[in-house]
């Protein structure tokens, strides 16, 4: 699992975001653009996606978890299943660690500042890629188009991003822990 935003207007360049009252984009700290979390399997690929536009705080991250995760990854995995997520103070929290205790069947300890390791984050590459493509001009058409395609991005192609997991530890392994290619 991890989270990860999409810029109405990405242009796919670092840069600063000044305040100007003209620019109803530039206003709020929130606005212009809408975060997205999911959750992917090495065995069915997309497991289960949300959009938001407020910050990711521990509550909304529970209520995620609840209404979005654990219905699919138990529908998907009645016998258990496993949960990796970063060490983000988010996830870490009281309210979440108690969840995940409670409701998870299995959690993965995931070492922090490891992004390179974390299949998903190639998915969030591939994912906001295709969204770019499509040039939305509005925030409910850019997250429109962040659910349109996710569905169609294809499971296998999800799958195959995961199982080149053995391959980053590996890298990891023979980089004595310094960042791999992934």
């Amino acid at each position: 699992t991890d989270a990860s935003s999409i810029w109405l207007f990405d242009n796919n360049r670092q840069g600063w975001f000044h305040s100007d009252s003209r620019n109803e984009m530039s206003i709020d700290r929130h606005s212009g653009k809408v975060h997205i979390w999911a959750a992917v399997s090495m065995m069915y690929g997309k497991v289960t996606m949300a959009t938001f536009r407020d910050n990711l705080d521990s509550d909304l991250l529970l209520r995620i978890l609840q209404e979005d995760l654990l219905p699919e990854a138990n529908y998907f995995y009645p016998d258990g299943w496993f949960l990796q997520m970063d060490n983000d103070s988010k996830n870490t929290s009281n309210i979440i660690q108690k969840f995940v205790k409670n409701s998870v069947p299995n959690e993965i300890s995931w070492p922090s500042r490891s992004p390179d390791l974390n299949p998903i984050e190639n998915v969030w590459k591939l994912l906001k890629q295709r969204v770019r493509k499509r040039l939305p001009q509005t925030l409910d058409e850019l997250e429109d188009i962040i659910h349109e395609e996710w569905n169609t991005l294809s499971d296998n192609v999800v799958i195959n991003i995961c199982e080149s997991f053995p391959r980053r530890v590996e890298q990891c392994i023979d980089m004595h822990g310094n960042r791999i290619r992934y």
